[in-house]
């Protein structure tokens, strides 16, 4: 059988297969209906797919549910950092697409593609954030805070001016939730590339 001959719902799980409802586990079955009740119709909302018509869950969703415990407790966290950041709508984009783009983890650039139009970027714009790359309209602190993420996330580290411009411009509490959701798509990637996971 060759890769052509693969039916869709097996190449949306990447290396990875994606479980149906009825094969679910007991343990399996909480978290899939929180993700059915909670991701779902805010990816719907946000006008991209976390499920196949059949009810497979796709994108980061699909691994979550081989971990239910941990996957549980890291929908806790996403949630709570949903809710509780300081940063508005246009600067998370740009960190989660700078994010995306160092990864080049094609699921989350499709997404967060949609998330950033909806946030109010131009398709040119997001198409340089998905590149890594400068874009013309943004504002000074979203240029900041794409500098920032991308050399973190690259480096693993902060030159010390980059840190002071950026801590200038948002302060520290906004310094924090950055970190922050940095690394819950870290974790996204991370999860999304190392099953070779692709966009619908």
């Amino acid at each position: 059988m060759s890769s052509t001959d693969i039916p869709l719902p097996v190449k949306l799980g990447g290396r990875i297969p994606l479980l149906a409802q009825a094969e679910l586990a007991d343990e399996q079955k909480q978290i899939y209906q929180r993700l059915r009740a909670n991701q779902v119709p805010w990816a719907i909302r946000h006008d991209f797919k976390g499920m196949t018509d059949d009810g497979k869950l796709i994108g980061p969703f699909n691994p979550l549910l081989y971990s239910p415990d941990v996957g549980m407790s890291f929908l806790d966290f996403e949630g709570t950092e949903a809710r509780s950041t300081s940063l508005d709508a246009r600067v998370r984009e740009v960190v989660i697409l700078s994010v995306g783009s160092v990864w080049r983890s094609a699921y989350e650039l499709y997404a967060h593609a949609a998330l950033a139009h909806q946030a109010g970027f131009s398709d040119e714009t997001i198409q340089a954030l998905q590149n890594g790359a400068a874009a013309n309209d943004l504002t000074e602190k979203e240029r900041l805070v794409q500098r920032y993420t991308l050399e973190l996330t690259s480096q693993h580290s902060i030159d010390a001016p980059v840190y002071e411009q950026t801590q200038k411009a948002f302060g520290k509490r906004e310094m924090v939730d950055i970190a922050l959701l940095i690394g819950r798509y870290l974790t996204i990637c991370t999860l999304l590339n190392s099953f070779d996971i692709p966009r619908p």
